[in-house]
Order: structure tokens, then C-alpha cells, then sequence
């Protein structure tokens, strides 16, 4: 029976030749073996034998070993037994070439970049990384006397935490160009939308066409500019049931002649906040304290606000310096 292999890749010579007797020196008969020596040994090939003489057959396997490198492959004339020990102390058995793998380094150990978190009065939002990154440490702590939300996204710019409410400016009307009715009042609201949705309409403005004239009237729609808003939606024309009349670009104002008929109900909620990727509530007087060694990853970017309420849209402002801690990242 030919000299077991032992592959040995971590702790031990990588090369080289010896035994290894002294693993079994003290397995039969509670003597020392002598390499050589295998009277009265069960062998592999043994149907039958003593415990004793099984342990005989281990030492008689054992102590004739050579080592081979932990690079060279196992081959068909191996015998059966082959131990191989793999880099982080695990034990491999069978014939398995052992892998010679380096130590793992994590690389998000390396270029980190702490960020300080001090709440302003406002909801904080901010962009820490314009690119894929991620979070390795959050150690934030709250000393208001309320519940404050950190709120992470994945989003290569500052978060939306809402658009606000558009607010109507100075209407008119003319007399020719429309087809509104003489003598009529006229009522109007205004949204604005991006990409995630819509703002409540603004507050109800009203336009009185003269009684001069026939039904040839129009009345122009103006509002003020919403930071962040791509796009307006118009609602008129009754008093408290106004409904959809048209939808347009970064403009601030409209011109309604009476060709559209309204349809479609106001919006009912403000959905054009960002979706966070994770909210975090901090209870008041408490802390938030969390590590990711192997980071917790961010495809598109790295974001953050803190808010006062849950609701993806609030828009609550802290008090300066309730929150302060530190976001790490890379």
C-alpha cells in the first residue's frame, strides 16, 4: 500500500519530505510505536480486527507520511488518505486539490471617508457620494425631545423630500381669442409634478370676465416657480369642484380659452418626494449605532435627510443640532 499524502497550506513547510510518527505514537497498547513496526496491524483491505489492531493499521499509515506540496495536485496513485488543511484552519478531506488562497482583504477598509452629521434647522438633505458606494458605519445620536427619521437613498444627488405647493400670482383676461362666457367667474388651481409625482394644488384664485362682449373670452393662469419641479398641472373651472384642464412644462404661466373641457379629480395627497432606501427612527434622548464590515451597498449614490415625521414627504425641519453623529462611507 503506497505512503499516505499530507497537504498542508497554512502553519506548516509547504515543501519538503519527514513523518510523522509521533501523531500515533501513543495509539496501541498505550506504547510508543516504532516506525516499522506493524506485527498484529489491520490493514484497509482487513474484513476483520481488533480496535487494537485497526489503531496498528493508522500508525503503520501515518508514520512512513511525506509531505507534498500544497500546490501539487493529488493524483490517482495517492492513496486514500489525503489531509489537507485549508487557510482559515478547516480541515478538508478526500482528494480535493487544497486551494492556496491569499488571506481576504477587505477592500472597503481602505480610502473611507467619515462624514459629520450636525443637524441644521432644515431637513438636512444631502448627497454624500455622486456614484455606487457604500455605508460602513452610522452613529448618530438625537438630544431633542422628539423622534427624528434618518432617511438614506440611493441617489447621486440630495434627496426630494417634496415639492412644494405652487402659489398663484396676478390672473387676466381678454375678451377675444376664447370661448369663456361673459359675466362669469372663473376659478383656478395649480400643481406641480417631477418625476415622482404631484403637489396638493394651490390655493383656490378666482378670475371675473367682464359683461362686455360675447363668449370670445380668455383668462390667462399665472403662479410662482417651484424649485425642483418639472412640469405644472392646471385645474379650473368651478368654485371648490375644480378638475384637470392641462398639464405643462418648466413654464409659470397659462392661457385657458374655454376649448378644453375639465376632467379629472385634484390631487389628493403630495407624492413627489423621494423613496428612501431605509428609514431609521431615533427615538428622543436615543441613539442609532450600527457597523457593516462588508458595507451596505449603494448602487446609484448616497444620500441622507432627517426629518421629524416617517411620511417620505415630510418636510419638517429640525432645530439646529438635535442630531449629530457620523455617517462612514466609501
Amino acid at each position: 500500500m503506497a505512503d499516505p499524502v499530507v497537504h498542508i497550506t497554512n502553519g506548516l513547510p509547504d515543501s519538503g519530505t519527514g513523518n510523522i510518527t509521533t501523531l500515533g505514537q501513543t495509539l496501541v497498547d498505550g506504547a510508543n510505536a516504532t516506525l516499522g513496526i506493524t506485527t498484529g496491524a489491520a490493514v484497509s483491505t482487513d474484513a476483520t480486527g481488533t480496535l487494537q489492531q485497526y489503531l496498528r493499521g493508522l500508525v503503520k499509515l501515518f508514520t512512513t507520511a511525506t509531505f507534498k506540496a500544497a500546490s501539487t495536485a493529488p493524483t490517482a496513485a495517492d492513496p486514500a488518505l489525503v489531509v489537507a488543511i485549508s487557510p482559515n484552519g478547516q480541515n478538508v478531506n478526500g482528494r480535493k486539490d487544497p486551494v492556496n488562497a491569499a488571506p481576504v482583504v477587505d477592500a472597503l477598509a481602505t480610502d473611507q471617508t467619515s462624514s459629520r452629521v450636525d443637524a441644521a434647522a432644515s431637513t438636512n438633505a444631502t448627497n454624500l457620494k455622486a456614484s455606487a458606494g457604500s455605508v460602513l458605519n452610522i452613529d448618530i445620536f438625537n438630544v431633542a425631545a422628539y423622534s427624528v427619521f434618518l432617511k438614506l437613498y440611493n441617489k447621486a444627488s440630495a434627496p426630494t423630500l417634496s415639492l412644494a405647493t405652487p402659489v398663484n400670482s396676478g390672473f387676466s383676461t381678454t375678451s377675444t381669442g376664447g370661448s369663456l362666457a361673459q359675466s362669469t367667474t372663473y376659478y383656478y388651481r395649480v400643481s406641480a409634478t417631477n418625476a415622482n409625482g404631484e403637489t396638493l394644488a394651490s390655493t383656490e384664485t378666482s378670475q371675473v370676465v367682464g359683461a362686455s362682449g360675447t363668449a370670445t373670452n380668455t383668462v390667462t393662469v399665472n403662479w410662482g416657480a417651484v424649485t425642483g419641479a418639472t412640469g405644472y398641472r392646471i385645474y379650473g373651472r368651478s368654485t371648490g369642484a375644480e378638475l384637470f384642464i392641462a398639464a405643462v412644462g418648466a413654464v409659470t404661466t397659462y392661457t385657458d380659452t374655454g376649448a378644453i373641457t375639465p376632467s379629472g379629480a385634484l390631487p389628493s395627497a403630495n407624492t413627489t418626494a423621494d423613496t428612501p432606501a431605509w428609514t431609521i427612527p431615533i427615538a428622543a434622548g436615543a441613539g442609532f449605532s450600527r457597523s457593516f464590515p462588508k458595507g451596505k451597498f449603494f448602487g446609484t449614490g448616497i444620500s441622507y435627510a432627517i426629518t421629524k415625521l416617517q411620511a417620505d414627504s415630510d418636510t419638517t425641519a429640525l432645530t439646529a443640532h438635535d442630531a449629530t453623529g457620523v455617517i462612514d462611507w466609501v
